[in-house]
């Protein structure tokens, strides 16, 4: 990442705001909204450095750590303003040779629940689901619906419980246990 944040993350602010994450050897840009710039430029280094980790921004090459550079475009964006500020500044870079990467795997998801865009907490909340943030977002990971990684629909045939169960009771049936000794 960029030398400013090896000496001293604290430079950037714990604000929401508009970021650059640039390659300038390979000329690509990633730019994109966050609600707190220092949180967000720390799990990127985290990503870049430690490249079997999740890999946040999914169409972003993965190029050696040292090549990046995290900079902030504007600081105290709201997240209304935030697409526009954006856009601008994917803009800039295109105008200046800059292939913009997109991909971003966002850390509040947005979904569509009863014809509605909305963050992925406040579907849970209006689906009164008792699954845990994580496992809905692995669930929608894996390419389920949003109604069945909340549990208001059957989950797929390949994670039913009772489908599950019955397939582990046909092979226990085929291969039955070794009698004891």
């Amino acid at each position: 990442m960029s030398n400013v944040m090896q000496r001293d993350p604290t430079l950037i602010p714990r604000k929401p705001g508009v970021f650059m994450l640039i390659n300038k050897r390979r000329r690509r840009v990633y730019v994109a909204y966050t609600s707190d710039l220092q949180k967000r430029s720390h799990s990127l280094a985290h990503m870049l450095q430690n490249q079997k980790t999740h890999w946040s921004i999914k169409d972003l090459p993965k190029h050696p750590a040292g090549e990046f550079t995290f900079q902030v475009v504007e600081q105290d964006v709201t997240a209304r303003s935030a697409k526009k500020v954006v856009e601008l500044a994917e803009e800039a870079a295109a105008k200046k040779g800059y292939k913009v990467v997109g991909g971003s795997r966002s850390a509040v998801p947005a979904v569509t629940w009863d014809g509605r865009t909305m963050p992925l907490t406040e579907a849970m909340k209006l689906a009164r689901t008792k699954a845990k943030y994580i496992t809905v977002w692995r669930r929608l990971d894996r390419g389920w619906t949003i109604a069945q990684a909340l549990g208001v629909d059957a989950a797929p045939a390949r994670w039913d419980p009772a489908q599950t169960r019955q397939r582990r009771r046909r092979i226990q049936s085929r291969n039955p246990a070794p009698p004891a000794a």
